[in-house]
């Protein structure tokens, strides 16, 4: 082969190869573009990108006011494990039927000697609104400063969008639902902690019509 030959054949292999690269960077981005249209469908910004507290990790500090006594979360999983259920509000359908069906199994999750505490970034004014619908008799925290929220890793800020789509169905804008008058939102995921603070279980979903299960909730307490 004479060098002009050699020159033309590795310069084909050259252009050859950066497409390839191309393409690559292209169906990556594509992937990206995908993974982020996802999320926004369930309001979550393009800026936030929860991934929640994983099994193994021991549970920050946490302080929160409950029926008007300052508690901390060390005090409540030290008694028993402690299920933390984070839940978005009073207008949101799933979330209702998710904290019913955690107080018709009530008795069962007592029975394992397990305790239960929900989150949520509403008002207190608005979490009445929760019991009367979910008929909930277990504690229910308002996230006030989103201090909670931010330590689990589930807090998100909610997309425009989501936020007109939800102003049309409550005729109340978020800002004004959430005790701390801002437009964010939990996943709404779920954590069993034992009496070590350790997470032993985690169910984290951005989709909210996927939720945790009593039966995995119970198993992980046996293991």
């Amino acid at each position: 082969m004479n060098y002009k030959s050699f020159l033309i054949a590795a310069l084909a292999v050259f252009v050859l190869i950066s497409c390839k690269g191309d393409k690559k960077t292209n169906d990556e981005n594509s992937l990206e573009e995908e993974v982020v249209a996802d999320l926004t469908q369930y309001g979550i910004s393009e800026n936030s990108n929860p991934k929640g507290l994983e099994v193994g990790e021991t549970v920050p500090a946490v302080e929160f006011s409950l029926n008007q006594e300052e508690r901390t979360l060390e005090e409540l999983y030290q008694e028993s494990p402690l299920v933390v259920i984070f839940y978005r509000g009073y207008w949101c359908p799933a979330c209702n039927q998710h904290l019913a069906t955690f107080e018709k199994e009530l008795e069962s999750l007592k029975e394992a000697d397990v305790s239960l505490l929900a989150i949520t970034p509403e008002s207190e004014e608005n979490i009445e609104k929760t019991k009367e619908l979910s008929k909930a008799t277990f504690p229910i925290v308002s996230d006030r400063d989103g201090v909670i929220m931010d330590a689990f890793d589930v807090s998100f800020e909610v997309t425009e969008d989501y936020q007109e789509k939800l102003n049309q169905g409550t005729q109340s804008s978020l800002i004004e639902i959430n005790a701390n008058n801002e437009a964010r939102l939990p996943i709404p995921a779920t954590f069993v902690i034992n009496q070590e603070g350790k997470i032993i279980y985690k169910h984290f979903d951005p989709d909210y019509k996927n939720r945790a299960s009593i039966k995995e909730i119970l198993e992980s307490i046996k293991q």
